[in-house]
């Protein structure tokens, strides 16, 4: 987590601490904030660690019975005191670990993101992208096998509207 959010990040922040609250407890779930796409043959996201290191957010994502994280579109609009950007919520979970159901329960990790995504009056899902589509950007060694049963991949393509400042403490 940033000690001290600014713009943006302070609503990723804010909707990163619900899902850690309120999605997959009690499973190993691993909720990063914003990552970056950076380049390493090819677009990888990864998290900022501090001291110019970034992590790459599948470290061990085996371990993890479902992962997420943020990517902030590179352009934003501005309007006076507000900006309207474009962030993607991607999630890779373990189906398996995370429901009791025979059945490949897709359906059901959608709702229950979109469940807490909803919560919030700022943010605005406009589309569910699945599958391998959802990270067809990504230099992913063997993508398939993050889409094969128990796994699944998916984003949450959303707009954010919020009010510009330049510190937690102002909103």
């Amino acid at each position: 987590m940033i000690t001290n959010p600014t713009g943006i990040d302070i609503y990723i922040q804010n909707l990163q601490t619900q899902f850690l609250a309120n999605l997959f407890t009690g499973k190993l779930y691993s909720s990063n904030g914003r990552a970056f796409l950076n380049e390493r043959n090819g677009l990888l996201p990864e998290v900022y660690l501090g001291s110019g290191e970034y992590g790459d957010v599948f470290t061990d994502d085996a371990h993890y019975d479902a992962i997420s994280f943020f990517v902030v579109s590179p352009s934003q609009e501005f309007d006076y005191q507000y900006s309207t950007a474009n962030v993607s919520i991607y999630f890779f979970v373990n189906l398996s670990t995370l429901f009791s159901y025979t059945h490949r329960a897709v359906e059901e990790v959608h709702l229950l993101v979109l469940k807490e995504i909803n919560k919030t009056n700022i943010w605005k899902v406009l589309r569910l992208v699945t599958s391998r589509d959802a990270i067809k950007d990504f230099a992913i060694s063997k993508p398939e096998l993050l889409d094969m049963q128990p796994y699944y991949c998916f984003k949450f393509e959303c707009s954010i509207n919020y009010k510009l400042s330049s510190h937690k403490s102002c909103i």
